[in-house]
């Protein structure tokens, strides 16, 4: 639901810095390690950078899953996510 339908974003997020879209998963494996991903999902980005420091807070953060969904389930998700894009495509989106 919230990278979008087929996982490739565009959900508007108004005031967040990056296209105030919530970013791409499809390039997920040209952006970020396995290791990094698993942080994310575990952890989450629970702040995003405004585009304007005195607007409001963009609505979408990535939320952190880790105390909601086991360790294996947290691998198999990396693993699902580094294999949407062949490495090498356009480096955009998920920063």
């Amino acid at each position: 639901m919230c990278h979008g339908q087929d996982g490739k974003g565009g959900v508007a997020n108004p005031n967040a810095l990056r296209d105030a879209k919530v970013p791409s998963v499809i390039e997920t494996a040209d952006v970020y390690t396995a290791t990094e991903v698993a942080q994310l999902i575990r952890f989450g980005r629970p702040r995003i950078d405004r585009a304007d420091d005195k607007g409001v807070v963009p609505p979408y953060r990535m939320p952190g899953w880790g105390d909601r969904i086991s360790e294996p389930d947290v691998n198999d998700m990396v693993q699902y996510l580094m294999s949407l894009s062949p490495r090498g495509a356009k480096k955009k989106g998920w920063q």
